[in-house]
């Protein structure tokens, strides 16, 4: 029995709707394409659909793009794009975008070395409950990275929730 995993007819609903600029139908049938959950899977497509619903405000497609470009699915690894993608997506508000925005600064990937603004993004991303950025961030006040140092501030951040 299906298990709410889409069917091929439930793709091609999306597909027709997709085609005509619908997008949760784009990322709908992106996600579809990425994992082969009702159709076969291509990344090739997946990428096209999470570019056609990123390009109307799907957070969720920026983040995936943002994944595709980091990990190399379907697409050569190119920590510039994926920098690009999760940057659109954090500003719409995305935690876990926020999240690596922030590791991308502080490690200087796809995007110039900025402690200081890693902890700008981690905070964002710590605000709304993201427990790696929490981590990150009481880390980067019990180091003075990119913060002064601060015990109690990392305490804060650093104190399960």
């Amino acid at each position: 029995m299906n298990k709410g995993l889409p069917t091929e007819e439930t793709v091609q609903r999306w597909l027709i709707k997709a085609e005509k600029g619908n997008a949760m139908a784009q990322y709908n049938l992106a996600i579809s394409y990425y994992n082969g959950v009702g159709i076969s899977k291509d990344w090739n497509k997946a990428l096209k659909w999470f570019k056609a619903a990123g390009g109307q405000g799907v957070v969720n497609a920026l983040y995936m793009l943002g994944m595709m470009y980091q990990f190399g699915k379907g697409v050569v690894p190119d920590a510039k794009e994926a920098f690009h993608w999760y940057y659109k997506a954090a500003e719409l508000g995305d935690a876990e975008s926020q999240y690596r925005v922030g590791n991308s600064y502080f490690l200087g990937r796809g995007v110039e070395k900025n402690p200081v603004v890693a902890v700008e993004w981690w905070r964002k991303a710590a605000e709304q409950g993201h427990a790696k950025a929490r981590h990150n961030l009481g880390t980067a006040y019990y180091r003075g990275e990119g913060v002064p140092m601060d015990k109690e501030e990392a305490a804060k951040w650093l104190k399960r929730q």
